[in-house]
């Protein structure tokens, strides 16, 4: 993202906090020698952004299973608190 930011300043392109593929494309259309380099942050951002989108729906699933599994450690060590709370 850095980079990102850094080459926009260097070609003179105002990028807001976070940038989207709209600012990218603008980048490009100003820059049509630059597509080559433009081209591999915008692949880099597309796949970060799935990435992200991937597991923020299921975050939440893997919270809910790593506490259920630390309850059941607890209570075979004896340390939780069974039927309360």
């Amino acid at each position: 993202m850095e980079k990102l930011k850094e080459f926009a300043g260097n070609k003179r392109v105002r990028m807001d906090a976070k940038p989207s593929l709209r600012d990218l494309s603008v980048l490009m259309k100003q820059a049509p020698q630059y597509q080559k380099e433009l081209s591999r942050y915008s692949a880099h951002f597309c796949i970060a952004e799935s990435c992200m989108t991937i597991f923020s729906e299921h975050v939440t699933k893997l919270c809910t299973v790593e506490q259920v599994r630390v309850r059941e450690q607890w209570d075979r060590l004896g340390l939780g608190n069974s039927g309360t709370g």
